[in-house]
């Protein structure tokens, strides 16, 4: 398989674009860049030869990740990023980052000053529900 770690790069904070390399049938209306809030330090560093990539960037390449051997019918999605963070919650924990000595004051302030241009939490939240409404039918059906 594939290999997870905290990597050397430091913590990835603030809304980061990732670049689109697949888009299987359950990322309805999937467009390039896809900008999701991040706050990780550890991160996908290699993949097992049946996973997709799904979309990545330079401080992230494994950002999205389909599991198994179909990427239209994955076992498994992981998103390195934070889809399920509101503006208002990345930017109280990126403050929070800072004050317990994480990341330094300006990785804070460049963190909640990149959040303002909003992030597309909404649609790879579709994307899931689609993923998990498939995967229920055929699960069903078996």
């Amino acid at each position: 398989g594939g290999r997870a770690k905290k990597v050397s790069k430091g913590w990835g904070t603030g809304r980061h674009e990732y670049d689109l390399q697949a888009t299987p049938s359950w990322m309805a209306g999937a467009d390039a860049p896809l900008a999701l809030y991040c706050s990780h330090q550890d991160q996908v560093t290699a993949l097992p030869s049946d996973a997709t990539l799904i979309a990545g960037n330079d401080h992230c390449p494994h950002a999205v990740v389909a599991w198994g051997s179909d990427p239209d019918r994955p076992e498994a999605i992981s998103v390195q990023a934070h889809p399920e963070y509101p503006r208002g919650y990345a930017d109280g924990l990126f403050e929070v980052l800072r004050d317990k000595g994480s990341i330094t004051a300006q990785q804070a302030s460049d963190a909640v000053s990149s959040t303002a241009a909003g992030a597309d939490g909404r649609r790879v939240a579709a994307w899931f529900v689609t993923y998990l409404r498939r995967h229920a039918a055929a699960s069903a059906a078996a």
